[in-house]
């Protein structure tokens, strides 16, 4: 038995580990292109985590952030998917998944920690959703979510 939950311990901290301090610099496009990733994660489990919540449509209503941002959205997820194909390689694209599994894992967790997580994130959706499209990559970098990275490649 001990042996299992530290074996789940491990694999849980190998994929909660921040993509930060050890990973390759990042242009300030994709440090804006993580931002706004995250942002949309968080919306994306707030409508999953949420959708059981009476009265409200989570759901619907992120359904409608990315009809208004779905072109800033793609734009900026190709921004994404070009840093981890030239960190990656041929990986890439398995690793961008990793790092959105990872991303979603630990904003569930914090959902179950936090009791107004519903409520706070339901304020957030209704935010972004009449943001002008224009900004929301500055929306999304404002935010300043943890564990994205920092380190700025010296060329920018």
């Amino acid at each position: 038995m001990r042996t299992s939950l530290i074996g789940t311990t491990l694999v849980l901290s190998l994929a909660l580990a921040p993509l930060g301090a050890g990973a390759a610099c990042v242009t300030s496009k994709e440090k804006q292109a993580f931002q706004v990733r995250a942002l949309q994660t968080e919306l994306m489990m707030s409508a999953l985590t949420c959708r059981t919540v009476p009265n409200k449509n989570f759901i619907s209503d992120y359904n409608a952030v990315i009809k208004t941002h779905g072109t800033m959205l793609a734009t900026q997820a190709r921004v994404l998917q070009g840093y981890f194909r030239r960190e990656y390689g041929g990986q890439g694209d398995s690793e961008l998944d990793k790092f959105v599994t990872s991303l979603g894992n630990k904003i569930a967790l914090r959902s179950m920690r936090q009791p107004t997580y519903c409520t706070d994130t339901m304020e957030l959706t209704k935010t972004v959703e009449i943001l002008d499209p224009k900004k929301l990559v500055d929306f999304a970098v404002a935010r300043n979510p943890e564990d994205m990275p920092t380190n700025l490649c010296a060329s920018n």
